[in-house]
């Protein structure tokens, strides 16, 4: 291998190097750019004060985008399960819903800017109680950027 030979192999292995690196950080900006939602669901909230819902217990979600980008809330969602091990291996819902009206004062489609949160609630009724005592019950909040949602489980507060 001669002098020049092996200047072409170290400049061909630098440009692979390098080549390499902003492929890596093209994917990293890739996947850390755009929307990122958070959810946060609370069980058993007593509420005083609103007229609509005084003296009802409510289950509240919670949705914040730490992101930076917007997106829009499309839905609210809930589905139950037997176990936690029916949900892992993907079995039927033993019951889904939707949620109408979780919030008249951020209706749907509600745009969810970078930093924003978005809060819905529903009536905590004496079925969904027994369901997220006994059984394994998740809330999906849809969104514009996602066809699964976002996803978290829940259960009953004493």
């Amino acid at each position: 291998m001669t002098k020049n030979d092996m200047w072409t192999l170290g400049v061909a292995i630098y440009a692979a190097v390098v080549a390499s690196a902003a492929v890596g950080w093209d994917f990293y900006k890739w996947r850390s750019t755009g929307p990122k939602l958070t959810m946060r669901v609370s069980t058993g909230m007593a509420t005083k004060g609103v007229p609509d819902y005084d003296g009802r217990s409510l289950i509240s979600v919670t949705v914040s985008n730490r992101g930076d980008g917007t997106t829009t809330i499309t839905g609210l969602g809930f589905e139950v399960y037997k176990s936690r091990l029916a949900r892992l291996f993907r079995r039927r819902a033993v019951e889904s819903g939707i949620v109408i009206r979780p919030n008249t004062m951020q209706p749907w489609p509600f745009q969810i800017e970078p930093g924003q949160q978005w809060i819905g609630m529903m009536d905590q009724d004496a079925l969904l109680e027994e369901h997220l005592r006994t059984q394994f019950v998740e809330f999906i909040v849809f969104h514009s950027h996602s066809d699964a949602g976002i996803r978290m489980h829940a259960t009953m507060k004493d």
